[in-house]
């Protein structure tokens, strides 16, 4: 039979919390950060309480240790665990650590951790897992987004492909209404499906989820903060054949807060009926398509215009590079002054030094060694120093200096980004 691992965040539908819970903020906490997608529940209150119901083998609860943090106590189908302590010195507090994991056996299980003292519990991710099918068989888990065929929402005017902030959905893609009464359903074949949509303060504070004949079941996607791939619901063991979800919205204060829906993950294998393909009616494509005739044109237009800008900055560039003028020394000298410029080199390449003397009657005198030291220049001391001079272009006369000119770029020092958080 094969098995899945899910992971969904504190912030999901999915889960209730009961007692005076709030999310964690950056500006009261610089750890925030270090939370899975940055962000987590906490609580302070005295059993306050995190609860969920899931079908699977194994569940896992994580959140932080450190010291501000006490004592909880998990309960699995009425089964109460051993009390736990959070508490770690700030030297050796933990993020995303386990707060809780057991296995279980295979069915329906319901989850609570309550807060056990007064101090903070929060509560960061939850993990589990499920198992569809037979053995010796694969999983197939197919993706359904909002846009696909199989969804049915009604009243179509009710509902918009653009609710609040869906381009952060998936595929920037979503579907949302704010009508009470507004319905979304979906036929799929599978053993289990996870229905995705955004949890936050524009989002619905209570919408109803029913498959087939299965008993209503009430949710709240209102939230402090906005996060998106939400789990909005989570249903399994649902056996062979055909199966249809409806979520259906039933409360709202303000026009402003939508039931939205994302996508959904529908969990199944060959021998419950599933494929790797979803298999819903898809509308017909058509065999040939013919661009209208305005985009051919555009289309046209647009590559002969690109073609010309492209030609005439390159001939600009051209243009440029012919008439820059050649770098080097003017070689011609003063009356009565006298230049020596030297190239040397570190490397292997004996360097050459280039004496330039005019009508002066001193001798420049090299000291004895110099043949082996080209960095060592020395003037006689009745030569007096010129005056500083600079470099003059002249494309008649090049420098002799000219080929051994560094047209590399001085080496300026990086100044790169560093996280606050490093």
């Amino acid at each position: 039979m094969p098995s899945y691992m899910t992971v969904f965040e504190d912030s999901a539908p999915f889960f209730t919390y009961k007692g005076s819970w709030r999310a964690g903020h950056s500006f009261d906490d610089r750890n925030t950060s270090r939370f899975s997608e940055g962000g987590y529940t906490m609580t302070t209150s005295v059993d306050a309480t995190f609860e969920f119901e899931f079908y699977g083998t194994f569940v896992s609860i994580n959140g932080g240790k450190r010291p501000n943090h006490g004592a909880y106590q998990v309960t699995v189908d009425d089964q109460a665990f051993p009390v736990q302590n959070a508490f770690l010195p700030a030297a050796e507090r933990q993020f995303q650590a386990t707060l809780f994991a057991t296995n279980l056996t295979k069915g329906f299980h319901k989850v609570q951790l309550r807060n056990a003292a007064e101090s903070v519990r929060d509560i960061d991710f939850v993990s589990w897992v499920g198992s569809v099918g037979e053995e010796n068989e694969p999983l197939i888990v197919n993706t359904i987004q909002d846009t696909h065929p199989a969804f049915v929402y009604e009243p179509p005017e009710s509902w918009t492909a653009q609710p609040p902030q869906y381009a952060a959905f998936a595929g920037a893609s979503g579907h949302g209404s704010n009508s009470l009464g507004a319905t979304a359903s979906l036929s799929f074949t599978g053993d289990a499906i996870a229905v995705f949509g955004p949890s936050g303060p524009s989002c619905a504070p209570l919408y109803t989820v029913q498959i087939d004949n299965r008993p209503v079941q009430i949710f709240s996607a209102q939230k402090e903060q906005f996060r998106s791939r939400q789990l909005m619901y989570y249903g399994a063991n649902l056996g062979p054949g055909a199966h249809t979800i409806r979520l259906a919205l039933n409360a709202t204060s303000e026009t402003t807060q939508f039931l939205s829906i994302d996508y959904a993950e529908v969990y199944s294998t060959p021998s419950l009926g599933a494929n790797y393909s979803f298999s819903a009616a898809l509308p017909p494509v058509a065999a040939n398509v013919t661009a209208p005739l305005g985009m051919i044109v555009g289309l046209a237009l647009t590559s002969i215009l690109a073609v010309l800008c492209l030609g005439a900055l390159l001939y600009n560039l051209y243009l440029q590079k012919r008439h820059m003028p050649k770098r080097g020394y003017n070689s011609q000298s003063s009356p009565g002054d006298q230049e020596m410029r030297a190239y040397s080199s570190s490397t292997s390449v004996n360097p050459t030094v280039h004496v330039v003397e005019d009508r002066a009657t001193s001798v420049l005198q090299r000291p004895q060694g110099a043949e082996t030291n080209l960095n060592y220049v020395e003037m006689s001391e009745s030569l007096p120093l010129p005056a500083p001079t600079y470099p003059v272009f002249n494309k008649s006369s090049p420098s002799p200096l000219q080929n051994y000119e560094r047209d590399d770029p001085p080496a300026y020092p990086f100044i790169g980004y560093r996280s606050p958080h490093s």
